[in-house]
């Protein structure tokens, strides 16, 4: 056979297994957290199948993800590789076997991909051998697969980069249309594999061809120079030949890039590219190298990422570097030399340069000197890691160092030492390869969890959800529809598996009578004349609606983002199906005519057809394979199964495995019992649990929220503790009666001799905190409507009571007891604030009711629903009755729908810090310390708190002067007033009291470094001290200014009398079918004392009511406008509901104090 005389082939296929040994070694599935969520990969592959069984293609919708209510996530992410672990899936093979094959066969494409390239381009092939190998072993390569985990799309591109290039080199040498197929389909493949890796290696595909067709070529026989008068012609025919195929590649995949890119304005992509996963946390510097002989993978590693090149991998680009630039640079000497043998300058001109820019300009978008084109460059800014163009960069990496061994001639100057050069040489590439090789992997520390088909189910894919806060294999939802707001922590199908339908107006019930990957039918009963109905499937468009085979036209309902439409009286047969958009149709017709003309290309019919030995024996073999894998697939899964312990972590295994759990300490949990899984509040939870211990370790249990890690809302329902011995260590916990509804996490910890002992990976890395297999508690059911609750926010939501505790100075536990009045139409959110007397606000929360475990929009009429909080407080607060205000508001417009103020009494005084005081006043008062901005703008307000120390009891209610020093000395501003809320004379000896104060910049100041100082008074405004500075902090110059911006409208109406007169400029107005935003032009005509607010009415035509309001101050108060000065504010007024008329708007302003106009 061909192949057995080539030995760098078969070498090459043992190569790509060493390289996925690690992974298939060990009959686990691979485990990753820290670069990646490896456990994607399962979800992603087992709702494709799904789907690809029930005849969906092409794949758009995860039908289980969000927690059963449906993701689009395959509209927008690429998603070949799956495609193929799904076809090993449905040979027989486990989702962890097919899923491992996979990765094996990217570890072949890639090796050979790139082997083949540099062959077509003319290395030796030693020299493609030795590329092919670095390749396989570049460190980012690896870190795809065994520390990134869930990129199994980069992990394949790395096979179809050089896939790409090398049918752009086939087609170079030999333009036809045959072979000019490759290169569409390979592309395609590319941009069908993973968006961004084909975003980032488009432009070098571009460049290659470029390179192809204007680089210096010489002919085969005379080394004379291409270049005739009709060589540039000939360079251009090529370069349109090549972008034609380029274009084939782009129209086969439309069916997929055209819609991800056209239809993203669906999803809540907006945070993709913010915070962590913005492009500027990512530049590499010094670190682009570790500087480590042994590759480190270890994510949280202080001394260096894996996302850099390694040392050995450095030490051999450089190397290689130094030839490619030595060659190039004698085979520009060569052109001069016609009698200079330089068979092999074809490849060393131009491929060698390119492979050395190509290098050199993947190295460079990693730094941050490339900053600017991320900046600017579109779509780039997508791309989040400036560290992914390291798998460009390993192409070239791996190509430079293949270089090192690449022959500068075929002469051996050395008479009859042919065989003694070409063994040597192939020596010293295989001690290349096998050293670079090792230094590479043998770092790798793996960790694999048993994982069976029976453990990948679409309920194990929304428990994932629930407890790492993800959605659809996604971390930050970015494809979730647009109009799901509130994003969904849970659904009545996670917790409850049944579904039920929500009746937005009008009386109806139903029942959900089939779900498929991409339709569902409903049983729907209208009681009422006609109704508006929800059902729990995200809207998204494409869903369309049949009832009785009518059509319905579908909308999203607000609050909750399911489909809705509505139905008269009756009984209705509902059918939802996907269906494709306009984009996703045309995308899908130029997919097919492009594949049809890639059939014609082709033209299969015109081959010959001639059955060899070797097609026979190849074919023969694939067969084979293909049955074995098969039946073997087919074999294991029927006896694989999992046992031991279930268990997950936040940290490093957030997937429930069933494995038994090793402790730092020695001891081993193999197991545990549940009682029950289903309870109410006041049932009694009994865990038994079986050790493998010592006996010196105890163990304890705790009932707990997902919210407590996900949101930092944290609160223990229930715990009990026990010894860590025997095999039947049991333990009670009872469910309390303030236990909301939903799903709910069992956490257990180990200590011994006080010290937390940690669980263990399978690699010995430290496990988060260990949570056991979630229990399900159901609501108390419905109950009397309250007559008197403490306040009704809405129509349907009533706060029964509101119970504040303070479990220390620096804490508030809350206790709410709210009641449906009705079915809540929506899930909303709540904001909790709490307040001084002057209004400034001390705590602050914004969270879904329940944390999100139990949402209002699941919330039944009658029903009662526990709800508990602990947020921290300020230091410094003294005892007393503060204001909390909860308010219930949409997510979507932030719109308050309801709000109740309660008081709250703090009963406890602040302890000192223990650090010393930056100024004593008196022997019984001192002050801590102030905390100031960094800096405030001319004209604008400085708030600081200044914290206080009381020593001994205090005879007085002091005050303070506090004065804002020039830096020439001079009092800028000053004030006077109260040390803090509460007077002094009532404070504890020893407390810790915070004052905030608020001292206004005048607008003249100049910008500056200013001075805070501090004057004692006594209640009679008597200084008691010097002026003591406190603190510093700059004054910027103000942006505030005399002149009104240009605007629309011009008005010159004026408020008021002189001097305290403001005037309308005039406005500007924007009006669309939702809103109406007005942008209201002021100018002070004089100073003014007091602080006005600004009204804006909406007057209906019909009769003269307020159709919207707006009431507000503006952003600077009106007592610190200067004379003659331009201040802007902009309105928006809500217009759903509002019919079509000519509507009058009136503007004015009031002082809240009298309600003065």
């Amino acid at each position: 056979m061909k192949v057995l005389r080539r030995p760098e082939l078969v070498t090459l296929l043992i190569v790509s297994a060493l390289a996925a040994l690690p992974l298939l070694a060990n009959p686990g599935f691979l485990n990753t957290r820290g670069g990646g969520d490896s456990p994607f990969l399962l979800f992603r592959l087992q709702q494709l199948y799904t789907a690809l069984r029930q005849g969906v293609f092409p794949v758009r919708w995860m039908p289980d993800a969000a927690f059963g209510l449906g993701y689009p996530f395959y509209n927008y992410y690429a998603a070949l590789p799956y495609y193929l672990a799904a076809i090993f899936k449905g040979l027989g093979a486990s989702y962890v076997l097919a899923l491992k094959l996979t990765h094996l066969g990217g570890f072949i494409v890639a090796a050979f991909g790139l082997y083949g390239w540099l062959r077509c381009a003319g290395a030796s092939r030693g020299a493609a051998w030795l590329a092919a190998t670095a390749y396989t072993f570049a460190p980012f390569h690896l870190v795809n697969l065994y520390v990134r985990g869930d990129s199994l799309g980069e992990f394949w591109a790395f096979a179809l980069y050089p896939l790409c290039l090398w049918a752009a080199c086939r087609l170079a040498q030999r333009p036809t249309l045959r072979r000019g197929l490759p290169l569409a389909l390979a592309y395609a493949a590319l941009l069908l594999t993973h968006n961004i890796s084909a975003l980032i290696f488009s432009p070098f595909l571009g460049l290659y061809i470029l390179f192809l067709a204007f680089s210096f070529q010489r002919s085969a026989v005379s080394h004379a120079p291409l270049f005739t008068r009709t060589a540039p012609a000939r360079s251009a025919v090529q370069v349109v030949h090549s972008s034609l195929f380029i274009a084939l590649g782009l129209a086969l995949s439309a069916f997929f890039w055209l819609p991800a890119l056209r239809e993203t304005g669906y999803g809540q992509l907006q945070n993709q590219t913010t915070g962590y996963f913005n492009y500027a946390n990512h530049f590499r510097g010094r670190n682009l190298v570790q500087l480590s002989l042994l590759f480190n993978y270890d994510v949280g590693s202080a001394t260096g990422t894996p996302f850099a090149m390694g040392l050995a991998q450095t030490a051999l680009v450089a190397l290689g570097l130094a030839v490619a630039a030595i060659r190039i640079v004698q085979s520009v000497k060569a052109r001069h030399n016609s009698t200079l043998n330089i068979q092999h300058s074809a490849f060393i001109l131009h491929p060698s340069s390119f492979i050395l820019l190509s290098f050199l300009l993947s190295s460079f978008m990693i730094t941050r000197y490339s900053q600017p084109l991320w900046a600017h460059l579109p779509l780039l800014p997508f791309v989040q890691f400036p560290w992914r163009f390291l798998s460009v960069q390993s192409l070239f990496a791996s190509a430079l160092i293949g270089l090192i061994m690449q022959p500068a001639t075929d002469e051996y100057p050395i008479p009859n030492t042919k065989y003694q050069i070409w063994t040597m040489r192939h020596g010293l590439i295989a001690l290349l390869g096998i050293g670079y090789s090792v230094l590479s992997i043998i770092g790798l520390r793996p960790d694999f969890v048993p994982v069976a088909d029976a453990d990948v189910t679409a309920n194990r894919l929304q428990l994932y959800e629930y407890f790492t806060g993800n959605i659809g294999a996604t971390i930050r939802n970015e494809y979730l529809p647009r109009w799901t707001l509130p994003r969904p922590y849970t659904s009545e199908e996670f917790i409850g598996g049944d579904v039920s339908l929500k009746a937005l107006s009008g009386r109806a019930d139903g029942q959900r009578l089939a779900k498929r990957a991409a339709s569902q039918t409903w049983d729907i009963n209208v009681s009422s004349a006609s109704a508006a109905v929800a059902v729990p499937l995200l809207y998204w468009p494409g869903w369309q609606a049949r009832a009785d085979e009518k059509p319905l036209d579908v909308r999203p309902a607000d609050g909750l983002g399911w489909i809705a439409f509505d139905l008269p009286q009756g009984r209705h047969k509902i059918e939802l199906s996907l269906r494709d958009t306009p984009t996703r149709r045309l995308a899908g017709m130029v997919s097919l005519i492009a594949l049809a003309l890639a059939v014609v290309i082709a033209a299969p019919w015109k081959s010959r057809l001639a059955i060899t030995r070797r097609a026979l024996f190849g074919w023969g073999a694939a067969t084979v394979t293909l049955l074995g894998l098969a039946f073997g697939g087919h074999w294991l899964n029927a006896r694989t199964a999992t046992s031991g312990a279930p268990t997950m972590d936040f940290d490093q295994q957030a997937y429930l495995t069933a494995a038994p759990v090793h402790f730092g300490n020695g001891d081993t949990l193999v197991n545990y019992s549940y009682s029950l899984d289903t309870l109410r509040p006041g049932d009694f939870l009994g865990v038994t649990l079986q050790w493998q211990a010592s006996g010196r370790a105890a163990f304890d249990l705790a009932l707990v929220s997902p919210a407590e890690h996900l949101l930092t809302l944290p609160h223990t329902f229930a715990g009990a503790t026990g010894a860590a011995r025997g095999l039947a260590a049991a333990a009670v916990l009872r469910v309390p009666e303030d236990a909301p509804p939903g799903i709910y996490l069992i956490r257990l910890g180990l200590t011994e001799a006080g010290i937390n002992t940690p669980a263990l990976t399978s690699g010995g890395q430290t496990r988060g905190r260990i949570f056991l297999r979630p229990i399900r508690i159901e609501g108390a059911g419905a109950q009397t409507v309250a007559p008197m609750p403490l306040a009704v926010l809405t129509p349907s939501i009533a706060l029964l009571d509101a119970v504040a505790a303070q479990p220390n100075s620096s804490a508030l536990a809350l206790t709410l007891h709210w009641q449906a009045t009705a079915p809540v139409p929506a899930n909303l959110l709540l904001a909790l604030r709490l307040r001084d007397s002057a209004d400034s606000e001390l705590a602050a929360l914004d969270t879904q009711p329940t944390g999100g475990i139990y949402p209002t929009g699941l919330w039944r009429a009658g029903e009662i629903i526990p709800d508990t909080y602990q947020f921290d407080l300020p230091s410094g607060l003294p005892p007393g009755d503060y204001p909390l205000t909860l308010t219930l508001y949409d997510a979507a417009t932030l719109t308050p729908v309801g709000a109740a103020t309660v008081p709250v009494h703090l009963s406890q005084w602040s302890p000192a810090p223990g650090t010393a005081p930056a100024h004593s006043f008196t022997d019984a008062l001192a002050l801590h310390s102030v905390l100031l901005p960094a800096d405030v703008a001319a004209g604008g307000t400085l708030a600081f708190t200044a914290r206080w120390l009381v020593l001994a009891p205090l005879p007085d209610d002091y005050g303070v002067r506090w004065s804002l020093i020039s830096p020439n000395g001079e009092v800028t501003a000053f004030a006077d007033g109260a040390l803090a809320a509460l007077p002094s004379s009532q404070w504890a000896a020893g407390a810790f009291v915070a004052g905030r104060m608020t001292l206004p910049v005048p607008v003249v100041a100049g910008p500056g470094r200013y001075t805070l100082n501090a004057q004692l008074l006594a209640s009679d405004s008597t200084l008691l001290s010097p002026a003591v500075a406190v603190g510093a902090l700059n004054i910027t110059a103000s942006t505030r200014t005399a002149e009104p911006p240009p605007m629309q409208y011009k008005s010159g109406a004026v408020f008021g009398a002189p001097p305290e007169a403001i005037a309308l400029a005039g406005y500007d107005l924007a009006l669309d079918p939702t809103a109406l935003t007005l942008t209201l032009h002021w100018q002070a005509l004089g100073p003014t004392a007091a602080d006005y607010k600004y009204f804006v009415h909406l007057f209906n035509p019909a009769d003269e009511s307020i159709a919207a309001q707006a009431d507000a101050f503006p952003a600077v108060p009106t007592s610190q406008w200067f004379a003659g000065e331009a201040v802007s504010q902009t309105v928006t007024l809500p217009l759903e509901g509002a019919p079509a008329g000519t509507y009058n708007i009136g503007v004015g302003w009031y002082n809240p104090a009298t309600d003065d106009r």
